[in-house]
């Protein structure tokens, strides 16, 4: 049998309608679904300020189905999420299950092509829709739920959005928890943060990682690895965590099989594709792999209502391009500060079976806000992948994760545990004095390159979970408190040095205080400038790793200690956020710059994808004062190595975002590409990329006339 299709040569469903002789077109207006651009039968433009565009590949492309009725001249829409819509030429009223709404024109048939405003029809489906000032109009799908339920194999976590969704997951350490990165989707998750504390699952967290690609990062803390296994089918991902997951990996992820074609209705679980390419849509006929995707982060921002249904989530919950001057922290999905600001945990409920459900859409929205998965829907061949490993990580610049941080655990905090109470700092003395509730056991460590004390306090709690203390002396710059380990509890304190200086610690009030005194701490002095050199992952993780085994850490540190030589040899005062394999965490980093004096920031990874054969140098810049920056130091590094020069690009990684400073991110080969990874094991390439860096540096500080020397 036919399509219905077959019957009308030249129809492809679209929305629009024929403009008024006094109502002029603009330019043409380019339609993004999914993180992928929909090729149209006919160009989408805007009509008296509404997108009018063709309905059959825009709605296609966000997973639903369509059935034409040519003798009622009515459209039917299924969407992968279960909502129906329908609609007839010439009218504007659109039926949605039992409800009605009205567009702000009528779907009209132009070339025998049905057009019709397509940004409400999305909003209807339950998509995220974004109309930009370049004339690009976005739309992905929105995670609108997570539900899990524990049971003798483990816990099973499901994941729900309105549309198409591709998953990737991965096990970080130090502290250990679990990533799963739902790329084209948007977070509408009523509350971001829930205690789950079921096997070794202590709670989830939640937010916008990145816009543009569209990334929502979900983080699962846990008390210990655990293996884990990633499926998708419908609107839907299945996070199976525990025993009955598989063996213990990595990194995993779920997909189709490399090379093949998800169906619009699926929600593929699978790599994310080069990350200098926008991501590919479900639904748009991408190929997926099998291979582990890594994130960049993403804040959101709230967008003005449109016309037509409200778009769940288009309260405060839904991200835009937040200008340069919009955000020095990432965005929550209730629209600024840190994912974890002013966010509550989610009420208890029994262990066996918790939610965190979805924000009710506006009253006039009739839009269902969960996502049954594939009803009506062309079947998808969705399906899982044990992640046992032998895959090369695909990532953007490191995979950075939300800073939220969730309550403590309830075991964090069960009878017998103390607390730190306080940390206190006496500028006149150089005194630091810490209190706790019960006998105090420390270890203390001491680093160099940069200059840092840490005090560690064994089964310790602070409740506050992080605490900064501004100092600014000649001596010290600053002290951070923070919760640093769960089972078994460990509250660290580390303190910040402008460099080496000698300490006592004493013990007193029955070993309930600790008490270290620093000699000639000095008084708050003035920073000499610095350029700040971030040698990207390092520690407990490596970052990515090359076919031959080659830990993108390792090569990172290796530069970046070069280039803080070639620009201590111009007369610039460098200084290295570390000097070895040691673990800082990502939140510690722009903190380093700022302390440090930074004018300049420069953080150095190697890129990594699933297609071995990809390769060049990219530099990634958030802020128009990091362009140029940017744009210096990638013309360096690619005349020095003679890579694929793949541009430099806008990211709001956290890095960038919150450094104050000209901030870059330079990605300088692909240490998944065997002849480009065996660049980046050589000395000799390592100091030519080095030199490059260190030349962009310096052009652009001697074009902002930046005082850098001594």
């Amino acid at each position: 049998m036919k399509p219905w299709w077959a019957a009308l040569p030249f129809l492809w469903v679209c929305v629009c309608v024929a403009p008024s002789p006094a109502t002029a077109e603009t330019p043409q207006v380019r339609v993004v679904v999914n993180d992928a651009p929909v090729s149209l039968p006919q160009p989408a433009q805007t009509v008296g300020g509404v997108v009018m565009a063709p309905v059959a590949a825009v709605v296609q492309a966000f997973g639903a189905t369509i059935q034409w009725d040519p003798a009622a001249r009515a459209l039917a829409v299924q969407g992968v999420a279960g909502t129906s819509l329908r609609m007839v030429v010439g009218q504007t009223t659109v039926t949605q299950g039992e409800a009605r709404w009205d567009l702000p024109m009528a779907p009209a048939l132009r070339d025998g092509v049905l057009v019709a405003p397509i940004a409400p029809l999305l909003r209807g489906l339950g998509a995220y829709v974004k109309l930009h000032d370049d004339g690009t109009l976005d739309a992905v799908s929105q995670v609108t739920g997570v539900d899990w339920h524990a049971g003798d194999a483990g816990l099973t976590i499901t994941i729900s959005a309105t549309g198409p969704v591709h998953a990737a997951g991965s096990l970080l350490h130090g502290p250990e928890r679990l990533v799963i990165d739902l790329d084209s989707a948007v977070i509408r998750l009523a509350a971001p943060t829930a205690q789950i504390a079921s096997g070794a699952v202590v709670g989830m967290r939640a937010a916008q990682f990145h816009v543009q690609p569209y990334v929502t990062r979900l983080v699962f803390d846990l008390a210990r690895p655990v293996p884990f296994r990633v499926a998708g089918g419908g609107a839907a991902v299945t996070v199976a965590i525990g025993a009955g997951a598989g063996p213990t990996v990595a990194h995993g992820s779920a997909g189709s099989g490399a090379g093949a074609a998800p169906s619009a209705s699926s929600a593929t679980v699978s790599a994310r594709p080069d990350p200098s390419q926008p991501a590919a849509a479900a639904g748009a006929g991408s190929p997926s792999s099998s291979a582990t995707a890594w994130g960049p982060a993403a804040p959101s921002s709230p967008v003005p209502p449109g016309r037509g249904p409200a778009a769940p989530g288009q309260a405060p919950g839904s991200p835009s391009s937040a200008g340069p001057g919009g955000a020095s922290t990432p965005a929550t999905p209730e629209g600024q500060g840190s994912p974890a600001t002013g966010a509550r945990a989610a009420p208890p409920v029994s262990a066996a079976s918790r939610s965190t459900a979805a924000a009710p859409p506006p009253a006039a929205t009739p839009v269902s806000g969960s996502a049954s998965g594939g009803g009506g829907s062309a079947g998808g061949t969705g399906g899982s992948f044990d992640a046992s490993g032998g895959a090369v990580a695909s990532k953007d610049a490191g995979a950075p994760e939300p800073v939220a941080l969730p309550p403590l655990p309830e075991f964090a905090d069960s009878a017998g545990a103390f607390h730190v109470e306080s940390v206190t700092y006496d500028d006149a003395g150089g005194r630091l004095v810490i209190r706790a509730s019960q006998r105090i056991t420390v270890d203390v460590h001491q680093w160099t390159y940069p200059d840092r004390v840490a005090l560690d306090i064994h089964n310790g709690v602070f409740r506050d979970r992080r605490a900064d203390i501004e100092i600014g002396s000649g001596g010290i710059r600053n002290v951070v408190v923070s919760q640093f380990g769960l089972h078994p509890n460990l509250t660290r304190v580390l303190v910040h040095l402008n460099h080496k200086i000698a300490y006592t610690v004493a013990t007193a009030d029955g070993g309930r205080t600790v008490t270290v005194v620093f000699a000639n701490a000095g008084r708050p002095g003035p920073l000499a400038p610095a350029v700040i050199i971030d040698p990207g992952h390092g520690g407990e993780d490596p970052g990515a790793i090359g076919p031959r085994g080659t830990h993108e850490a390792d090569v990172a540190l290796g530069i970046g200690r070069l280039v803080k030589a070639a620009l201590e040899r111009q007369g610039m005062h460098a200084v290295l956020t570390r000097n070895d394999d040691s673990t800082v965490a990502l939140e510690d980093r722009p903190d380093l710059a700022e302390r440090y004096g930074g004018v300049v920031f420069v953080s150095i990874h190697a890129n990594a994808s699933a297609d071995p054969s990809v390769q060049g140098t990219t530099t990634y810049y958030y802020t128009p004062q990091s362009r140029a920056l940017a744009e210096m130091v990638q013309a360096e590094v690619v005349r020095a190595l003679g890579e694929p020069d793949r541009g430099i690009l806008a990211a709001r990684f956290y890095v960038l975002v919150n450094t104050q400073m000209p901030a870059i991110l330079v990605e300088t080969a692909f240490i998944s590409n065997a002849a480009e990874e065996a660049m980046l094991r050589d000395p000799a390439v390592q100091t030519r990329i080095a030199e490059a860096i260190a030349r962009g540096v310096a052009a652009f500080l001697s074009e902002q006339a930046q005082p850098t020397a001594h």
